[in-house]
C-alpha cells in the first residue's frame, strides 16, 4: 500500500517529493524541506485501513545573524538607586529567536558621548544563555539620554536609547531643599495625582 504524508501548515515547510509513498519492508520515507519559520511542524501519515499517525518535527532556528535590545523600564532613575535590566536577544536572518544558542559572547557598550549619564553594574563580555543576555543599567546622577548597543563578532549589533530621568516620590517631597509649599508636575499624562 501507500502512505500519504501531510503537513498541516505549508508555510512551515513542504515535502520535496511525492507525499504518497510506497511501503517497502514495512517502512516509507519522504524528504521534508523546512520553511523560514522555526518551531514545531505537525506531520501526519495515513495508510488505508490504519489509524492516522501524527508526529512533530522540531525546526531549529538558523545561526545567529543579529541582536535586538530591549529594556525592562522606559527610563533609568538618574540617582542610580535602581537599575533597569537591558536584554539582548539573538535572531536569525528570518527573524526567528535563536533560543538554542548559549555560547555566543556579547559585550554591552554605552556610547562615549552618553557615558556621563549611565553605567552598567557589571558589563564584562557575557555569554548568551538560551538566546538571551542581560545587564543592569544604572544612572550616574545626571539626567540625559543613554545610548547603548551590543556587539558580538560578525553579528548585526542592536542599539537602544533610554533616558536617565530624575524621579521624585511623593514621600520625598518634604525632604527637598529648599523646602517647597507645593510641587507642579508638568509634561506628562500623570492623571489624578491627588489619589494614591
Amino acid at each position: 500500500g501507500k502512505i500519504k504524508f501531510s503537513v498541516s501548515e505549508s508555510s512551515l515547510g513542504h515535502f520535496t517529493g511525492d507525499p504518497d509513498q510506497n511501503v517497502v519492508s514495512g517502512k516509507s520515507y519522504v524528504e521534508f524541506a523546512p520553511g523560514k519559520r522555526a518551531g514545531k511542524v505537525p506531520v501526519s501519515a495515513l495508510l488505508e485501513g490504519f489509524q492516522t499517525q501524527s508526529f512533530e518535527l522540531n525546526i531549529l532556528p538558523n545561526k545567529p545573524y543579529k541582536m535586538v535590545l530591549s529594556s525592562s523600564d522606559e527610563i533609568v532613575v538618574a540617582s542610580g538607586k535602581e537599575a533597569a535590566t537591558v536584554t539582548a536577544e539573538l535572531y536569525d536572518k528570518n527573524d526567528n529567536f535563536v533560543y538554542n544558542d548559549s555560547k555566543t559572547k556579547v559585550t554591552f557598550v554605552i556610547t562615549k558621548a552618553t557615558q556621563k549619564f549611565g553605567e552598567f553594574a557589571k558589563a564584562p563580555p557575557l555569554n548568551f544563555t538560551n538566546g538571551k543576555a542581560k545587564a543592569l543599567l544604572k544612572g550616574k546622577g545626571v539626567t540625559g539620554p543613554i545610548n547603548l548597543y551590543v556587539e558580538s563578532g560578525g553579528l548585526v549589533p542592536g542599539g537602544l536609547e533610554i533616558p536617565a530621568n530624575t524621579r521624585i516620590l511623593g514621600s520625598e517631597i518634604a525632604d527637598l531643599n529648599p523646602n517647597v509649599l507645593f510641587v507642579s508636575l508638568l509634561g506628562g499624562p500623570f492623571g489624578d495625582i491627588t489619589k494614591s
